[in-house]
């Protein structure tokens, strides 16, 4: 009776351990390809992060977007992260937040502002027209209806 216990309490153990580590990988690939390259130019990367598109209501959507730059910015910045709003028709944008990061990934400033900014209009020919346009293309992480 004691080498039954044992050997259920072996296969347990293993079937816990082979569990842990097929989904690990799973997780951590999710993860990683959560940022999509949506434009790329001689001065910048666009990504945004598909995982946390958000249908925040009434028509808007929120994002969170990263401009990887070819130069640093005046304040040492390789990188900003900005959360944004989106609305179609017309098309514009709002910023709700901007990170600003050097090349060691060390955060230079975030900028909150203590109320929210007006809407800005999308030039037809800009990044700004082709995030919006993913922004809207894939389905929201989170719908303002809760569903």
């Amino acid at each position: 009776m004691r080498i039954f216990s044992m050997k259920k309490c072996r296969f347990s153990i293993v079937l816990l351990m082979a569990m842990l580590f097929s989904v690990a990988p799973v997780s951590y690939a999710a993860t990683a390809s959560d940022w999509i390259v949506v434009e790329k130019n001689a001065n910048q990367t666009v990504l945004v992060d598909r995982a946390n598109v958000n249908d925040i209501g009434e028509g808007v959507r929120q994002a969170w977007v990263q401009f990887a730059y070819r130069k640093k910015t005046p304040e040492g910045a390789t990188t900003s992260i900005g959360l944004f709003h989106f609305a179609k028709s017309p098309d514009r944008l709002r910023n709700i937040q901007d990170t600003l990061l050097d090349a060691s990934g060390n955060v230079i400033y975030v900028r909150r502002p203590e109320k929210v900014e007006d809407w800005s209009p999308i030039p037809s020919d800009s990044a700004g027209q082709i995030v919006i346009d993913y922004v809207y293309s894939v389905q929201p992480t989170i719908s303002a209806d809760g569903k």
